[in-house]
């Protein structure tokens, strides 16, 4: 849901510049000038710049969560435990999708979630377990039943490393492919080596 113009401004200029800069080098004087608005804009709306991070981070990434739900569901009506090859695709694809189609805004949230986990993953980790803790755990509910000799505190490390290793190579992926007209189709390769790797990781 969009909200006010001005609103919707600083967040798309907040994501641009958190993905092409960092968080941390990205002062609020800055997304402000970005986004065409007063010195005092960002403040007005958000508070302070953490809360602007929260937000960027917030705003997608519940459209990609339900897309990875609806594949979880779709998946688990299927007899017989689901392959970690499979558990692999649903953490890459809806992410890889949005981050390689054809709005560039794809482009900088998966550059910017890449740079929120380097320079905040602690609390990346623990916002994503606050707001997103029924999609988890049921992530490692189906990774366990594949897996069943894993300790469940083995399961959430892997789980974790996965989803971490994702973002990562994905922003790089989209570093590589950034002015490709059709960049999904390119990276397809890639996507193919990442999500083996990770079923190779998760198993």
């Amino acid at each position: 849901m969009s909200g006010p113009p001005g609103r919707d401004k600083l967040l798309d200029a907040a994501e641009k510049l958190f993905a092409e800069q960092g968080i941390e080098a990205t002062s609020a004087r800055a997304i402000n000038a970005a986004a065409g608005l007063s010195p005092a804009a960002l403040h007005y709306h958000f508070g302070n710049k953490d809360k602007i991070v929260a937000e960027v981070l917030h705003r997608r990434v519940g459209a990609l969560n339900e897309r990875r739900m609806a594949m979880l569901e779709e998946t688990r009506r299927d007899d017989g435990p689901v392959s970690t090859y499979r558990m692999a695709e649903i953490f890459v694809l809806p992410l890889a999708d949005f981050a390689l189609g054809k709005d560039e805004a794809g482009h900088s949230y998966a550059r910017f979630l890449s740079r929120l986990y380097t320079e905040r993953a602690v609390l990346t980790v623990q916002f994503f377990e606050e707001n997103f803790r029924e999609s988890i755990e049921l992530f490692d509910e189906l990774i366990h039943t594949s897996l069943p000799a894993l300790a469940m505190e083995d399961v959430r490390r892997r789980r974790t490393i996965a989803i971490e290793t994702t973002v990562h190579y994905l922003a790089h992926v989209c570093e590589i492919f950034e002015h490709e007209a059709d960049a999904r189709s390119h990276a397809e390769p890639m996507l193919r080596s990442l999500i083996a790797f990770l079923a190779g990781g998760l198993a």
